[in-house]
């Protein structure tokens, strides 16, 4: 179709203002993005925070230190008067097996944790004896399953909560390598676990014992400390920080600082 100069002319103004609107639409689009790659790095400067507690000695949220089956604490991350979390030690022991766990439970409905899918290796021994067939997970592969057992490779991946390390930088929103999710109030993860099954099998006239162990949940146990990072989302703040911590022996947690600060 061919224009004329006048009909050019027409056009011009409201082309003009076309690419201002588009101009203006793309900066705002750039400037609400921007907030993906807001982001705070753990470290040991807490001048500025809203609330710094150093537990010295450390927290220890232990069933072996308290002799117990369950111990727990309770914990307010930003100093509000109202608690946010609570650390969980479990033991069950009955006879010829036991379970170690240590447990996070969210009391704030507004709390946000970041979460990563790990993809673990586990091992599945399997043996028949008479019309039925019984299944052993291990976290390695077992040395312990006896000639006639059958031992497959599976993968028990699942989504674990994210531990971070000293200096490791956090954004405030999703983005492709990081995700908060708001976990709903009362619900509990797994942070280390452990289980150990005494167990036997018949091979015609013998019987033998077999210690099965596995984990079976948690990616937090293991020697030095790691970092919750939490973020608190209400109607005028936004609050963040980290848990100092270590868990060892799949139960044993002891907590070493909590830090709290609001985003500017």
């Amino acid at each position: 179709m061919n224009l004329k100069t006048t009909d050019m002319k027409t056009l011009n103004l409201p082309f003009r203002a076309l690419l201002f609107f588009m101009f203006i639409s793309c900066s705002d689009k750039d400037k609400d993005n921007g907030r993906d790659y807001d982001f705070y790095i753990i470290n040991e400067n807490v001048n500025e925070s809203l609330y710094h507690k150093v537990f010295d000695p450390p927290l220890q949220i232990s069933t072996s230190e308290n002799n117990s089956n369950y111990y727990s604490d309770s914990l307010d991350l930003d100093n509000n008067g109202v608690n946010d979390v609570c650390f969980e030690s479990f033991l069950f022991k009955p006879q010829r097996w036991y379970s170690k766990s240590a447990q996070l439970t969210i009391v704030n409905k507004n709390i946000f944790i970041p979460m990563i899918w790990v993809s673990q290796a586990a091992y599945r021994c399997s043996y028949q004896l008479s019309d039925t067939v019984y299944y052993y997970f291990y976290q390695n592969d077992p040395g312990s399953c006896n000639d006639s057992s059958t031992v497959i490779r599976v993968d028990i991946g699942m989504d674990h909560l994210r531990s971070m390390e000293l200096k490791d930088t956090i954004p405030f929103f999703n983005n492709d390598n990081f995700t908060w999710f708001q976990i709903p109030q009362n619900y509990g993860f797994v942070l280390a676990g452990n289980d150990s099954i005494m167990a036997t099998i018949e091979n015609g006239s013998q019987i033998t014992g077999y210690q099965f162990t596995y984990n079976h949940q948690g990616i937090w146990n293991g020697p030095g400390v790691k970092y919750l990072v939490f973020k608190i989302e209400e109607i005028t703040q936004l609050k963040y920080g980290w848990v100092k911590l270590e868990i060892s022996e799949s139960a044993e947690i002891k907590i070493f600082e909590i830090a709290c600060f609001q985003k500017k």
